[in-house]
Parts: structure tokens; C-alpha cells; sequence
């Protein structure tokens, strides 16, 4: 969006996942290791986060999509394709991957596991952060608020998310536990980990996995180019002025 001139910002990031996004092969094909994909077909939803994560891999395993054949699927394929033995292995989060698992596939690669990032942020439109600062405020004492109680009663939440999406509590519970799921605070959204100090953001983890994503997309040709204005994209005053008001 904001390659395409689109008025975005980043407020916060409000997850990080470190093995939500899983590459899960099939054992009898002879897949253990990421070097051992030589040859093999692949599921990918090409452009996405998951075709990112395979691109690591291969490079990292001195592999190039050369020596695999990418099998481009929508996230939902992928399961019942494993399972008819169209493709040796996928890459891809969850529920699908836990769902390939449960056929029989063993995860060899995460996004921690190499190295990356992924996660979900609060994005708005510049105009409204701008014109409507008492009502950002609002919402993030509210989003701080919904932290505190799911951390001071995180079983309760979840069988409540579990019923809304269908799932059984135990279930739901596998879900999360794949994604090894960590909700920062605030405060640590503001440091190099995350989004970086005031100042700083362009140094930041996020920042540099953003330019890393603009490059993959530029290559898929998915955008044109990188977006021109990369300071830009982060706005943290609205978290620096929510924490001051609460000392």
C-alpha cells in the first residue's frame, strides 16, 4: 500500500510469531533437512510471507527456486493437496501447516529458525492519526487494557476465541502453542527489538524486515518499487504520548 502511494503508517506492532509460519515436509520422501527439497515440489502462495520465508531458506541451504518446484496454492489447497501427494512439502502458518502436520508432514524450517520475522501491526490512515489524535488515544488504552486481562486470565479468552472460530478449547490451545505467539508491551514496541526508539526507527528489527519484504516484492514484481518515503511508515508519537500520560 504504501509502494502504491497509499497514506499508511505503522502505530504498533502487536504480535511477534516466531514459529506461526512453518515449512512441513513429507518424512518417506526423504525430507529432513532444507537441502534435501532439491528436487521436490513445494506449496507457496507466491507473494506472501510464506514464498519470502521459502526464498531464505533455499538460500540458506544453497539451494535456488531452480532446484524445487514451487507449486503456487492459496493457504487453504494446501492441506488436501499434501494429502492427495501433489506436493512433498509446504510452507505456510497456521491453521493450514498444523493441519498438514496432522497428516503426517514434520516441520523442518520456522521463521525463528531462520532467522526472520513475522507477526501482525495496527495500521491507519495518516489523515485520521493526524485529525483524530483523542480517538487513537482511546483505542490504544483500550488495546492496553485487552493485554492486561488476557494476560491476568489468558484460559478464559481463549475458550471465548475457541467457541467464535469453531474450535475445541484444546484445540484453540494447539493453535497458539504453534504459533509461539508474544504480544509486547508498549515499551517494548519502542526499542530496537520491534520498532525502534523515537529517532531511531529507521535501525529498527521491523524497519529492516519491511525493506527486506519491499525487495522480495520488487523481484516477484508485485510493486514497482520500494516506497518512497521509509521513515514514513512508522508513527510511534501516539505510544510515546500514551505512556507519558500514564506516569
Amino acid at each position: 500500500g504504501s509502494a502504491n502511494g497509499l497514506p499508511l503508517e505503522i502505530l504498533f506492532m502487536e504480535r511477534i510469531d516466531a514459529t506461526n509460519v512453518r515449512l512441513a515436509a513429507r518424512p518417506e520422501a526423504g525430507i529432513k533437512t532444507i537441502a534435501d527439497l532439491k528436487g521436490k515440489k513445494i506449496g507457496v502462495a507466491t507473494g506472501s510471507t510464506s514464498h519470502y520465508h521459502l526464498l531464505r531458506a533455499l538460500s540458506q541451504a544453497g539451494l535456488t527456486p531452480a532446484d524445487v518446484t514451487l507449486v503456487n496454492l492459496t493457504p487453504a489447497n494446501m492441506p488436501p493437496a499434501y494429502v492427495a501427494g501433489q506436493i512433498d512439502a509446504a510452507f505456510v502458518w497456521e491453521p493450514n501447516v498444523g493441519a498438514i502436520e496432522r497428516a503426517g508432514a514434520k516441520p523442518i524450517a520456522s521463521t525463528k529458525s531462520l532467522g526472520m520475522i513475522t507477526g501482525g501491526v495496527w495500521v491507519t490512515r495518516k489523515p485520521f492519526t493526524a485529525g483524530s489524535p483523542k480517538t487513537v488515544q482511546r483505542f490504544l488504552a483500550a488495546w492496553d487494557e485487552a493485554q492486561r486481562d488476557y494476560k491476568a486470565n489468558p484460559t478464559a479468552v481463549r475458550a471465548y476465541e475457541a467457541k467464535r472460530v469453531d474450535m475445541s478449547p484444546a484445540d484453540f490451545d494447539k493453535l497458539v502453542a504453534g504459533q509461539s505467539v508474544a504480544h509486547p508491551t508498549f515499551a517494548e514496541i519502542l526499542t530496537a527489538d520491534f520498532m525502534g526508539p523515537p529517532g531511531k526507527e529507521m535501525d529498527s528489527r521491523l524497519m529492516k524486515h519491511l525493506q527486506g519484504i519491499a525487495a522480495f516484492l520488487v523481484a516477484e514484481k508485485r510493486i514497482p518499487a520500494p516506497p518512497a518515503d521509509w521513515p514514513g511508515i512508522f508513527n510511534t508519537k501516539p505510544i510515546q504520548t500514551y505512556l507519558a500520560g500514564k506516569k
